[in-house]
């Protein structure tokens, strides 16, 4: 039993109560062209709408939240989509940034796998310019979502700087929230550092998440003086 289990767990073992559950749901696929299906489902929505709502509540810094995971399978892109179509649909104004230059999962889903567009590692290498912020992001028709893609330059190092800050702090006072899908914790721990300049959430999933590796993410976020994540329970089963 290292696995978390049961959402009681959570608060138990890290010391941190969930913000929420998502339901386990197995007919719904987030693939390119984005489909908005999962709106209809009232139990997937009511829970995606509890979770958005109890985040005005867990602003620190701004409206921008960083979601994360211990490892590469616990959903954290899955996540973050739902989370920013929820938020669109009760009337928000959202910007999706893709973080995870490794994977590039949540550019893939909007925009097909072979799709190539300046984005967050350009920004990166431009250290965090906002000069010409409004050619990096696009607006997906279909949805209406504001998103930067992952970008064309190679760069897999977060970089967390005074810059970053300033990028973040430019693009929160034009977004009602902000949702910035990063890379796995476990594998690139620079994930916890640009949480000094947002609101961080940890996915962990049902079944799946080791539970040692979680206290373990937990201890790195307080041994950087960084406030610890919120934590968002995916995949259980209503």
């Amino acid at each position: 039993f290292n696995k978390f289990q049961i959402n009681s767990q959570i608060k138990d073992k890290t010391g941190i109560d969930s913000v929420g559950v998502i339901p386990h749901f197995s007919n719904i696929k987030i693939n390119y062209p984005i489909k908005l299906d999962f709106l209809k489902n009232n139990v997937i929505i009511e829970s995606l709408k509890k979770i958005i709502l109890k985040f005005d509540n867990l602003k620190i810094n701004n409206n921008t939240f960083i979601i994360t995971s211990p490892l590469s399978s616990d959903g954290k892109t899955f996540i973050t989509i739902l989370l920013a179509l929820t938020a669109k649909e009760i009337g928000k104004k959202v910007l999706l940034i893709d973080m995870d230059s490794e994977k590039k999962t949540l550019t893939k889903k909007f925009f097909d796998k072979n799709f190539e567009h300046r984005g967050f590692t350009d920004l990166k290498l431009e250290n965090y310019s906002t000069s010409n912020i409004d050619n990096y992001i696009l607006n997906d028709k279909n949805c209406g979502l504001d998103i930067i893609p992952a970008g064309i330059s190679s760069n897999d190092i977060l970089k967390e700087n005074e810059s970053f800050k300033l990028l973040i702090d430019h693009l929160s006072n034009k977004y009602d929230i902000i949702f910035c899908d990063t890379m796995p914790i476990t594998y690139h721990p620079d994930s916890i550092l640009i949480s000094k300049y947002a609101n961080s959430i940890l996915t962990i999933k049902h079944n799946s998440t080791p539970i040692s590796i979680v206290k373990h993410v937990i201890d790195e976020y307080q041994k950087l003086g960084i406030q610890a994540p919120n934590i968002i329970f995916n995949n259980i089963d209503f």
